[in-house]
C-alpha cells in the first residue's frame, strides 16, 4: 500500500497542525454463550496538540455490557501500538488485566476497494481487517473474575483518519465455514451527506467475494438495535437488543462528536441465493451517528 503496510501505525506521521485518530481493536467471541470482549487501543490528536493514547475495554456478559477506559500521553509504536502498559503485537495483547494470544492465517482484508484510496483525502476514514478470523487463548480479568479465552474466536482490525464518517456501521458475523465483515458509511462533503456506501467481504469455504464497492447500490434500514441491508445480492439482518449495547462518545479531533452504539453479542442472518447463514449470538453491530440514542445510555468516557 504505497510502501506502507496495512498494519503500520500512521500516527507518528501526523503533522503538528493535523487532526488525526487511529485505532487498533480486537473482538473475541465465546462460541458457547452470548459473551464477548472488545478492546480498542486508540490515538487521538487535535490540531496543535500532542497525541493522546487510550485503551477502551467493553465486556459483554450475560448481565449486559461493562466498560472502562483510560488515557495517557505515553503512546508509541510497539510493534503495533503501546498505550501506557497496554501492548498490542501481531500475535497478542497484554495489559495488567489481560494476557491474550491469537492464531490465524486468513490474509488481511482492505475494506477500501482500491489501494490509492488509502492515500486519498476521501474517505477520511481508512479501515482494514488485519486478521479477519482468529482463534484466541489467554485470560482477561473482569471485576475480579478471571475469564479463560481458550477456544474463543474473533478478529483484529485497524482504522485511521482525520475524522469519522457522518454516519457509519460496522457488521461482522461468522460461522464455521463463512464470514461477513462490512463497513458502511455516509460521508459529509460540504453541506451534502452522501447515500450509504458499503465495503465488505463474504468468505465461504475459503473463497472471498467483495461486497459493495464504488458505485454499487446498497439499501439500508438502520435502527438503534440492529439493521437490515441488501447489498451485492445478499440480504443481511442484524439484531442487537438494547440491553446488549454499550454507548460511547467518539470525538472528532477537529471538533464535533458522534454517539456510538456497539454490541458484540448480536444475531446476524445472511440470506443468499442458495443458503441462509446464521450467527446466533456472536456477531458485531456498531452504529455511529450524531443523534443521542433513546434507549442506550452513553458511558462517561469522553475523548481523549
Amino acid at each position: 500500500m504505497s510502501g506502507m503496510d496495512l498494519a503500520d501505525a500512521r500516527f507518528p506521521h501526523a503533522g503538528v497542525g493535523d487532526a488525526f485518530y487511529e485505532s487498533y481493536y480486537l473482538t473475541a467471541y465465546d462460541p458457547d454463550s452470548p459473551r464477548a470482549l472488545w478492546i480498542r487501543h486508540t490515538v487521538w490528536k487535535a490540531p496543535g496538540l500532542a497525541p493522546v493514547g487510550s485503551v477502551w475495554r467493553t465486556w459483554f456478559g450475560l448481565d449486559g455490557p461493562r466498560a472502562d477506559k483510560w488515557s495517557t500521553p505515553d503512546v508509541a509504536v510497539g510493534p503495533l501500538i503501546r498505550v501506557g502498559d497496554a501492548l498490542l503485537t501481531p500475535e497478542g495483547a497484554t495489559a495488567p488485566d489481560w494476557e491474550i494470544r491469537w492464531v490465524g492465517d486468513d490474509p488481511p482484508f482492505a475494506h477500501l476497494p482500491l489501494p490509492l484510496l488509502y492515500a486519498a483525502p476521501l474517505p477520511r476514514t481508512k479501515s482494514v481487517s488485519l486478521r479477519p478470523r482468529v482463534r484466541y487463548d489467554g485470560q482477561v480479568h473482569v471485576d475480579g473474575e478471571t475469564i479463560d479465552l481458550d477456544g474463543w474466536t474473533g478478529m483484529v482490525g485497524h482504522n485511521w483518519g482525520s475524522e469519522h464518517a457522518e454516519r457509519w456501521m460496522w457488521l461482522r458475523g461468522a460461522g464455521p465455514d463463512w464470514l461477513v465483515d462490512m463497513v458502511l458509511g455516509r460521508l459529509r462533503v460540504g453541506p451534502v451527506t452522501t447515500p450509504w456506501m458499503a465495503n465488505g467481504v463474504l468468505e465461504r469455504a475459503g473463497h472471498r467475494t467483495r461486497l459493495g464497492g464504488l458505485g454499487r447500490r446498497v439499501q439500508v434500514v438502520d435502527r438503534e438495535d440492529g439493521c437490515r441491508l441488501q447489498v451485492s445480492g445478499l440480504d443481511i439482518e442484524v439484531d442487537a437488543p438494547a440491553g446488549s449495547l454499550s454507548g460511547w462518545v467518539y470525538s472528532d479531533p477537529a471538533g464535533g462528536s458522534h454517539h456510538v452504539l456497539h454490541s458484540s453479542v448480536a444475531r446476524m442472518v445472511v440470506r443468499t441465493a442458495g443458503a441462509t447463514l446464521e450467527c446466533a449470538h456472536a456477531a458485531t453491530y456498531e452504529i455511529g451517528r450524531r443523534e443521542l440514542p433513546m434507549h442506550v445510555p452513553m458511558l462517561p468516557f469522553p475523548d481523549p
